[in-house]
């Protein structure tokens, strides 16, 4: 298991988050803490993933002066997803899933599509928006520019990863940066 903590540089938020990888799949569970308009939140997650990296489970718990919500997601691996046991069919194609306030899910399509140094691809994923729990189909790109670097783009917003042995974030771009592992 690794377990990595980031930071964003603007000190608006840090996270913890543990990868555990086994020979059935992999588990990405974390905390971030953020502030959002002067407010404090607690986000919690876990995503499970199968050996090729497909997306299978999420659950994301949010915690606010205001109110807690919590929802699940389901893949089946080959596109098509369930939101609160819904099938969601706009999310239809989709193979990852890209937490907004989160770093970690990079992880998942840079781990499952193998890219070699020079290759790109496109993604699609189901993008879970934090403030109201939402999940939206994106867009996206993956483009590795060096071993341990890759660009990250989707429509009007585009930023450098530089990743460590293990695929997760190290720095992305001016927004969050490692600042523990083990």
């Amino acid at each position: 298991m690794r377990t990595v903590l980031w930071q964003d540089p603007s000190d608006s938020g840090a996270e913890r988050c543990s990868l555990d990888t086994g020979h059935s799949g992999a588990v990405l569970s974390g905390t971030a803490l953020v502030a959002v308009h002067g407010e404090p939140w607690e986000l919690r997650y876990v995503v499970r993933v199968d050996e090729r990296w497909r997306t299978r489970h999420v659950e994301v718990r949010r915690q606010r002066p205001a109110d807690d919500a919590r929802m699940v997601v389901e893949a089946d691996g080959a596109g098509r997803w369930l939101v609160d046991g819904e099938h969601q069919a706009d999310l239809d194609g989709c193979l990852d899933v890209d937490l907004e306030f989160s770093p970690a899910t990079n992880t998942l399509p840079i781990r499952r599509l193998g890219l070699a140094v020079g290759e790109e691809a496109d993604v699609l994923a189901a993008w879970v928006r934090f403030r109201d729990l939402r999940v939206e189909r994106s867009e996206q790109r993956y483009a590795r520019l060096a071993e341990d670097r890759y660009r990250f783009a989707i429509t009007g917003f585009a930023a450098e990863l530089a990743v460590d042995q293990e695929g997760l974030v190290a720095r992305y771009g001016d927004f969050w940066r490692q600042v523990a592992s083990r």
